[in-house]
């Protein structure tokens, strides 16, 4: 799942978890770092810049 993580998010640290399902606006504007962790069914409403 890191790839589509990638290819989704604005930026990403190394050990990226996120559990599906996961929704968000567009993602590009969500920026993660170093051992970000998203629960079960995480919205992030990223219509401005989000930073984890």
């Amino acid at each position: 799942m890191t790839g589509v993580l990638t290819a989704l998010f604005g930026s990403i640290g190394e050990e990226c978890i996120v559990e599906p399902p996961f929704r968000c606006d567009y993602g590009y504007n969500i920026h993660v770092g170093e051992n970000f962790s998203a629960n079960f069914d995480c919205i992030v409403l990223d219509l401005c810049r989000v930073d984890g």
